[in-house]
């Protein structure tokens, strides 16, 4: 079942879709542009894009967002990264921002697997081979979930990017960090030949105690400006609204972390590549991305420890380290 989003096929309108009590730092970048292209499941897909008005690109960074995301939370990234040249594109997954929504309450984040979110990227892809000159590289800048479904891409697609950055990559999820994962997806499997659609038990649809607007009581971040985007693009904008996962969600999350656990994959990984994890983690487990930088030929692993999951969106003083990383890496990678 395909399910649209509130105004879907209504133009993007940067400046009026806005929300006037967020600094300038968060709003789009000018000349970003918003297109919409659908896949082969019929599904539609948006996509942000800016380039800098000037010539000498360095590369195109590609924003893979994580769970429940959405484009507009990385406009400030866009304006660090065109501040050193780079081209921005950016999209919105599949049941996440203003893309198609799968089921009838498009609020759940339901997912038919992450093969099929690794074949929209695919799409995106295509759009620019399409938009952008081809002898470009391509860089991919992803967060958490978006890292693994970007790493599964890879590894079907290794002459693509050029390198691969993940912050908090979800390699594996630190709930179900007890017994072994594939217990847990035998558990899900179980689950989901009657209740694939449902909700997992607690979750529900967007409010703003999803996310928290406290940073006491925020596991994402601990600044307090940027971590109330989650919650202020969604109050102007109800289409970006999504609740929580469902359990076909959570089987395709395991079985995807399954595929990454294994050490042939992982030692096949040649893209230059660079990990960050956080050490206020709740959400992904650290020890998997430990493993998955010994494991990557060319990975490197940058451990922050008084950062919470979403370190893009931390404090000055920690997002700093992960800034200054970033273009260290890009600098000798491309």
């Amino acid at each position: 079942m395909l399910i649209e989003t509130p105004d879907i096929h209504t133009p993007d309108n940067p400046e009026t879709n806005t929300p006037l009590q967020l600094e300038q730092r968060f709003h789009p970048p000018k000349n970003w542009q918003w297109e919409y292209v659908t896949n082969a499941n019929g599904h539609k897909l948006r996509i942000g894009h800016v380039v800098p008005n000037y010539k000498g690109i360095k590369a195109i960074v590609v924003i893979l967002p994580g769970l429940g995301e959405f484009a507009e939370k990385y406009f400030e990234l866009a304006h660090n990264l065109l501040g050193e040249n780079y081209a921005v594109v950016t999209f919105d997954w599949v049941c996440q921002g203003k893309s198609s929504r799968l089921i009838k309450n498009s609020q759940k984040r339901h997912s038919l697997g992450f093969h099929h979110e690794a074949d929209d990227l695919h799409c995106l892809i295509k759009y620019m081979n399409t938009h952008f000159p081809l002898d470009l590289p391509k860089v991919m800048l992803a967060h958490s979930m978006g890292a693994n479904i970007g790493l599964r891409y890879i590894i079907k697609h290794p002459d693509v990017f050029s390198a691969y950055v993940a912050s908090a990559p979800m390699f594996g999820i630190k709930v179900l960090s007890h017994l072994p994962l594939a217990t847990y997806y035998m558990i899900a499997r179980s689950v989901c030949r009657y209740r694939s659609e449902s909700y997992v038990p607690g979750g529900h649809d967007w409010d703003d105690t999803i996310h928290p607007d406290n940073i006491e009581d925020s596991i994402l971040s601990s600044d307090p400006a940027r971590n109330v985007l989650n919650n202020i693009w969604p109050k102007k904008n109800p289409a970006l609204q999504t609740g929580n996962v469902t359990w076909g969600w959570v089987r395709a999350a395991i079985k995807s972390c399954m595929v990454l656990r294994k050490t042939d994959t992982l030692e096949n990984i040649y893209t230059p590549s660079l990990l960050f994890s956080c050490g206020e983690e709740k959400l992904v487990s650290n020890r998997a991305i430990f493993r998955a930088s010994k494991f990557m030929p060319n990975a490197h692993q940058v451990h922050i420890p008084d950062a919470k999951h979403e370190i893009i969106m931390e404090r000055d003083e920690l997002r700093r380290v992960f800034i200054d990383e970033l273009f260290n890496f890009l600098y000798s990678a491309t």
